[in-house]
């Protein structure tokens, strides 16, 4: 229990250092573009590259390849019915908020802290489709609501996806995975330092991006966001824990998976969006608080 109340406290302290920086004015009000223009191009693409490292396709693991459609899908649907009498403005700010999973360095951390290496390569594989939601796929589906935007079709939906460094780097592993070609030991020593950054960086960058200036409205767009993450995952998580026949440990991984916090790369969207990303940096704050909660619960809970 104690490990894992440190590990939650170790998420807050780099979101409380990123805001402190900000507020005493060590840092600029803009600087977080310039963090999160490292955390996009450098350090996550180099966690991703590491999380392959010892990555296996398991057949028996299929399922976690699918869940991720499932789960994303769900809550871009539920963004798009809860925001349309609100107008498409609200419906692209949702889109690119209410879905997207902070699996690589939030759910994984504690995976690796506190369950077996099959868990963590259940996460992997989870992670896998649940990156192209999150690192550009729910954003591309959003802009199609934002005005002026152009005619959607699936070939321009393509070339804004593929834009995406991260989508890139997970779009060449898998082709070698696929292929079963592994990439040579000497690039994960070279990558480690920027890797291990990622955990720290995303935390920080949602720690620059904080604002607690806000009124009634913005606490109804932070309740509805999270309110629908929770119901919909802890949905998803108990009917996956009675109906499907999985070992107990991929269960409660696919519990971890549905409950984790928001991608930590919605407010750098939502910024390109145009939209009101300060309420996405403190709903994605929020929302690591609320999961950090649960998780301590479920493994207290589980006695891991």
């Amino acid at each position: 229990m104690i490990q894992v109340i440190l590990k939650a406290l170790s998420f807050i302290f780099c979101m409380a250092l990123g805001y402190s920086l900000k507020k005493t004015r060590v840092l600029k009000e803009d600087d977080h573009r310039v963090v999160s223009t490292i955390y996009i191009n450098v350090a996550l693409p180099c966690a991703i590259i590491m999380s392959f490292r010892n990555f296996t396709l398991d057949a028996s693991l299929f399922f976690f390849l699918i869940l991720p459609i499932i789960s994303n899908g769900i809550m871009i649907f539920w963004a798009w019915f809860t925001g349309k009498k609100h107008g498409n403005e609200t419906i692209a700010y949702q889109i690119t908020n209410f879905p997207n999973y902070n699996i690589g360095s939030f759910t994984s951390p504690f995976l690796q802290s506190f369950m077996s290496p099959t868990a963590v390569v259940a996460a992997c594989l989870y992670d896998t489709p649940n990156a192209f939601f999150t690192l550009g796929g729910s954003y591309t589906v959003a802009c199609r609501f934002m005005p002026g935007s152009p005619k959607f079709t699936f070939l321009g939906f393509f070339k804004r996806i593929m834009g995406s460094v991260t989508i890139k780097v997970y779009t060449v592993l898998l082709i070698l995975t696929f292929l079963n070609i592994r990439l040579p030991e000497f690039l994960f020593t070279l990558i480690s330092p920027a890797a291990s950054a990622n955990a720290f960086l995303s935390m920080f960058m949602l720690g620059l991006y904080l604002d607690f200036s806000f009124d009634r409205e913005t606490l109804k767009r932070v309740a509805l966001a999270i309110g629908s993450r929770v119901a919909v995952g802890g949905l998803l998580a108990g009917l996956i824990w009675i109906l499907l026949p999985l070992p107990l440990e991929l269960k409660q991984t696919c519990a971890l998976c549905l409950l984790a916090p928001f991608g930590s790369m919605n407010p750098v969207y939502t910024e390109k969006l145009g939209s009101d990303y300060k309420t996405s940096a403190l709903t994605n704050s929020l929302a690591i608080v609320t999961s950090m909660i649960i998780f301590s619960t479920l493994l207290t809970l589980w006695n891991i």
